[in-house]
């Protein structure tokens, strides 16, 4: 066999290379935690770190390691309690370890043959989701890789529900006459599920009230509108919790309008599902249960590296609709709702073994770590509002009802758009220096600065040091 096969393949290789890496990463994880690490982000302009890499590519010899420190080097560092960011989880060891394990079988998902072990285990935590949600027993769900496609997955069975016609096989017919409904606040993921299933401009948005959770009365004069007019609502998709803002919308009351009006509940709870693990909180999500289908991200609020979506369906059957197409040479037997062929209800077909992290993260820690990890990263946010609300020269946009916060700085005697373009320049500025990482949100066309706290290690000290830094970058905003 040529060389190069055999050291690319060397067990001997791996085990050297291996515990070097186990090194590197714990120690990498130490100085995150510790704040040894300077920046949140080390920032780089794109062409800049671009041609970099291009040297790095065309340039001398390298080993493994030096490769993957420059990788740590340069990278968002989310294990660093500065990184208040995005909407992204910091994985546990545990999980880091077990997605070494999913590259190394590196099972494909699509059929129970290719995927054994880790299509059981997927039975096993949709199985457990659904119990989580309130779902009876017939009800069952997938993992899929993130919420957008979760959430395609849904409305496509959605869209099957209401139809009266295979549309899988016959193709949609007078796609503007079917219409779903959500709020101007929802991800635009679902604007751009529309858009894939045939609806053209069906996705119509209803306003937002003064906390920016979905208005019912929009909703019902929406809805009696575009039925008046002919088309049919085939969905109806509430947030829990939007993206901006980290609002949940009323589900209870949305669900029992979309009862009276027969008509499909779609809960897209990619970042804020997680609740139904709290009874300090999981009242932010009363009637979820009620809802034709969730979608949870175990890659935001549940600490898991990306990507693992759950779909959950309240009716099982219901799964099934989303993808009836024929595959000879995967299944002999299409229409059979067989559990154990996952490929049979997802989008993907070579899926990545998304359970294994899952399942061990519930077999060793139960719902005991999720639960606390969720709730101390929204009493944080209580926290720092609190603390907000004592700077005379700071505002809220709104009461958080998540680990998502908006704010802003208001010196006072500015206009909206120069308090936009100020907030905008110390959010860049803070960016390019990289001690903290923050992002920023328009809301009705005023710019907030905006915190996820996503970090288990972040603290009112993290937060005392952020209020200064706005200031200290502000005086460098050109006027």
């Amino acid at each position: 066999m040529n060389s190069i096969i055999k050291e690319a393949f060397s067990p001997d290789l791996f085990r050297e290379e291996g515990h070097k890496l186990i090194d590197q990463i714990a120690d990498y994880l130490n100085n995150c935690y510790d704040r040894k690490i300077e920046q949140a982000i080390p920032w780089k302009d794109p062409n800049e770190l671009l041609a970099m890499w291009k040297n790095i590519m065309t340039g001398d010899k390298m080993s493994f390691t030096e490769i993957i420190k420059g990788t740590l080097d340069n990278s968002v560092h989310l294990h660093h309690p500065r990184y208040i960011g995005h909407q992204v989880a910091v994985p546990t060891p545990h999980n880091i370890l077990s997605e070494m394990v999913s590259a190394l079988l590196n099972a494909g998902m699509v059929i129970y043959e290719t995927g054994q072990t880790s299509t059981a285990m997927e039975k096993i935590v949709t199985d457990w989701l659904c119990r989580k949600i309130g779902y009876g027993s017939e009800s069952g769900g997938i993992l899929t890789s993130g919420g957008s496609l979760g959430n395609l997955t849904a409305l496509l069975a959605a869209r099957q529900k209401a139809a009266d016609y295979d549309v899988w096989e016959e193709g949609i017919k007078n796609g503007d006459d079917f219409i779903i409904l959500v709020s101007e606040e929802a991800h635009y993921s679902i604007s751009r599920a529309g858009k894939i299933l045939g609806l053209g401009n069906g996705v119509i948005k209803i306003p937002s009230d003064e906390n920016f959770k979905m208005d019912l009365n929009e909703l019902n004069r929406l809805y009696n509108e575009v039925t008046c007019g002919g088309k049919k609502v085939i969905a109806v998709v509430a947030s829990a919790c939007t993206t901006s803002t980290g609002t949940y919308d009323n589900i209870n009351d949305i669900a029992d309008f979309c009862r009276d009006k027969k008509t499909w509940l779609h809960i897209d709870a990619a970042h804020g599902g997680g609740v139904i693990l709290s009874e300090k909180y999981k009242h932010l999500v009363l009637g979820i249960e009620k809802a034709d289908s969730v979608v949870i991200d175990f890659h935001k609020m549940l600490l898991s590296p990306g990507l693992a979506t759950g779909v959950s369906f309240k009716n099982n059957n219901d799964s099934y609709a989303s993808f009836a197409q024929k595959a000879a040479y995967l299944w002999n037997k299409d229409l059979e709702q067989e559990w154990f062929n996952i490929g049979k209800r997802t989008i993907e077909c070579t899926k990545k073994m998304m359970s294994l992290k899952l399942f061990v993260q519930l077999k060793i820690y139960g719902e005991d770590l999720l639960r606390e990890y969720i709730e101390s990263r929204y009493a944080a946010a209580i926290i720092f509002t609190q603390m907000i609300r004592k700077e005379k020269d700071f505002e809220i946009l709104t009461e958080p009802q998540s680990n998502i916060v908006c704010f802003r700085l208001n010196p006072g005697n500015m206009n909206g758009e120069e308090l936009n373009s100020l907030n905008s320049g110390i959010r860049r500025s803070l960016l390019e220096e990289g001690r903290f990482y923050i992002v920023q949100t328009a809301a009705k066309g005023r710019i907030f600065l905006r915190i996820t706290i996503m970090n288990p290690f972040t603290d009112e000290n993290d937060f005392n040091e952020l209020i200064n830094e706005i200031r200290r970058h502000n005086k460098n905003i050109d006027p």
